[in-house]
């Protein structure tokens, strides 16, 4: 927070559990004015129910204490965002993740690890009570989330990600679709 023009001074947001792992987090000099201008979009906005409910759970994985138990929160979100309510919605989930979120060379690699994360999350409610060391899948899920509220909240994306992300895929396919003709073969075998 700052008053008037003075320095911007750190301020505890009031948040419960161990944010983030424990590490610190730092504005970089210079995105002051990006970050409250973010704030002002969020402010202003009238998002759709989705996109609201998605922003609640954002929130929630934002206050747990450990990324485990962020990790299905952050999972509903998108899940809510990309409708992937049913089984053929889930099973693209991370395909339409990776096409919103990544370029084409690496999203290949950007659904794996968001199948991963869909992986873990089983783990997790399987009872397993942390995601191991080093294991950033909570993480990455958490940015790309933050990266689609946010794109959708300022008006830079349509609420509508599944057709957004679908069209993405569809334009990205590198060979047309291939043209399929029939005819009546018992003719030609009658003749045979």
């Amino acid at each position: 927070r700052r008053a008037d023009e003075g320095r911007w001074q750190p301020l505890p947001l009031g948040l419960g559990g161990d944010i983030g792992g424990g590490d610190a987090w730092y504005l970089p000099a210079g995105e002051e004015e990006g970050l409250a201008e973010f704030f002002a979009a969020v402010d202003a906005a009238d998002p759709p129910r989705t996109v609201a409910w998605a922003l609640g759970r954002f929130e929630m994985g934002s206050a747990r204490g450990k990324d485990a138990e962020a990790l299905s929160d952050y999972l509903l979100a998108l899940r809510a965002l990309l409708d992937a309510t049913s089984d053929a919605g889930e099973a693209s989930l991370a395909l339409r993740v990776a096409a919103l979120c990544a370029e084409e060379g690496r999203r290949k690699l950007v659904q794996r690890r968001i199948e991963a994360a869909i992986g873990l999350e089983r783990y997790v409610m399987g009872g397993a009570a942390r995601v191991r060391a080093g294991d950033d899948s909570p993480r990455e899920v958490e940015a790309h989330l933050r990266a689609l509220l946010r794109d959708v909240l300022c008006g830079y994306l349509d609420a509508d990600l599944k057709s957004v992300a679908d069209d993405i895929l569809l334009e990205a396919t590198p060979e047309p679709f291939i043209e399929i003709r029939a005819r009546d073969m018992r003719a030609e075998a009658r003749e045979a």
